[in-house]
């Protein structure tokens, strides 16, 4: 997990009014392993002398996988000037000098 204010480092808390991004990549040997459909379920832990419950817990919705192969793209621009950063799956693209 990282705050999405310090996408760079990795926190196992999240003080209050900030916002915490979890980042997952399941990978399955072979392709017949795929689920069909997936569910999350988070447990957070509350810190004491708050007037709610010590942990709380969600079970997200449902969501069906999409089995279609990944859409394979090239570069799409060429020359000076351009830069292509982030990706879908190792978080926040760097802040730029």
């Amino acid at each position: 997990m990282s705050l999405l204010s310090g996408p760079t480092h990795a926190t196992t808390s999240v003080p209050s009014s900030s916002i915490g991004v979890i980042w997952l990549e399941v990978v399955f040997a072979r392709q017949r392993d795929l689920p069909r459909s997936i569910a999350h379920t988070i447990t957070v832990s509350v810190p004491p002398g708050l007037p709610i419950p010590r942990a709380i817990t969600s079970t997200g919705a449902v969501s069906n996988v999409d089995l279609r192969p990944p859409v394979v793209l090239g570069p799409p621009l060429r020359g000076p000037g351009w830069i292509a950063l982030g990706s879908c799956c190792d978080g926040p693209a760097p802040t730029l000098p």
